[in-house]
């Protein structure tokens, strides 16, 4: 169906028997998606690089979903660093053993506009973080989101990737130039691409055959509330802008979710969707989101994905 002006959590349709996995579902937008779709019945598992939060968050679920009812679904807590390829190697192989279906994989996890570091595997943070982490685990769990009859991989990007336009593939950890937003934008460009050439691949599996036996889109919060903003390393004119905007043009986490939960549930949505908030892509119910032009550049898509390939060592849908 076509999302309406006023789509809410209050129209999420029932998810009483599917599996959700939700990266970062301890706070922020992550933890309304994970919230939502257990009291609509899903059984969520939240991955979260502290178990601690991971399992207080949980936690505070739970008791939602005690006073929900027998309707309500259920979350459990794992832990990945989703910057970390042995650690996301390590989640995805102990999930797999353990559940036969996987229907909604949403990839949120994320950092936002840090200094320059590097990740365990030597990988620039943010890129490790918002996408290399996101495109090794789907990867791994492709066998099983195949199995699951309708499912879905739903990454999670910004409006703030409009700001860039060149994944420098020949600077890849940014070594020789570096600025927190320029990384940010890059690294969420990073999934947008992602999702058009896993949209593009999982279409050609079929070989002309029908549906992909998995569908790939993308989503946006805009300018949601949370605590990730807060973490972000910006000069002092920027911030006091923000808090100037911030009353007209932000809106609560559990807005933030619902483009989130819409491209994971919704019927009627397509491969290479992408979902954001209707107003300026920052706030208000789900609406079909403005990407740039080098969002759905299939070249720029192609190179990325052989790149991430190389750095990660896990290969799919050859």
């Amino acid at each position: 169906m076509a999302p309406s002006t006023s789509w809410t959590v209050a129209d999420l349709e029932s998810q009483a028997g599917k599996t959700v996995i939700v990266t970062g579902g301890n706070a922020g937008v992550g933890y309304e998606a994970a919230l939502h779709l257990a009291l609509k019945g899903a059984a969520v598992t939240i991955v979260a690089r502290n178990l601690e939060r991971g399992e207080a968050a949980a936690a505070k679920i739970r008791v939602a979903l005690a006073a929900a009812g027998p309707a309500a679904g259920t979350v459990t807590v794992a832990r990945a660093d989703m910057s970390d390829q042995s650690s996301v190697a390590a989640f995805a192989t102990v999930f797999a053993a353990s559940h036969s279906s996987l229907d909604v994989l949403l990839n949120n996890a994320g950092v936002m506009m840090l200094p320059r570091s590097l990740s365990n595997d030597g990988q620039e943070l943010q890129m490790a973080t918002n996408h290399l982490g996101h495109f090794a685990l789907t990867g791994r769990l492709l066998p099983l989101l195949t199995a699951t009859p309708g499912a879905r991989v739903v990454n999670v990007s910004s409006p703030a990737h409009r700001g860039c336009s060149d994944l420098a593939l020949d600077d890849w950890k940014l070594e020789r130039s570096y600025s927190p937003i320029a990384s940010y934008a890059r690294s969420k460009l990073a999934n947008l691409l992602f999702t058009h050439e896993l949209a593009r691949r999982l279409a050609a599996s079929t070989d002309g055959g029908g549906d992909p036996p998995v569908l790939a889109l993308s989503a946006q919060p805009g300018w949601a509330l949370t605590s990730l903003a807060g973490k972000a390393t910006i000069g002092a004119p920027l911030q006091l802008a923000s808090s100037v905007f911030q009353v007209f043009l932000s809106h609560s986490a559990e807005s933030g979710a619902c483009p989130l939960l819409y491209a994971a549930t919704e019927a009627g949505v397509q491969p290479d969707d992408y979902w954001s908030p209707r107003f300026l892509d920052l706030k208000g119910p789900p609406a079909a989101g403005k990407k740039s032009a080098i969002a759905t550049d299939d070249e720029a898509a192609a190179a990325l994905w052989a790149k991430s390939v190389e750095v990660t060592g896990v290969s799919y849908l050859d």
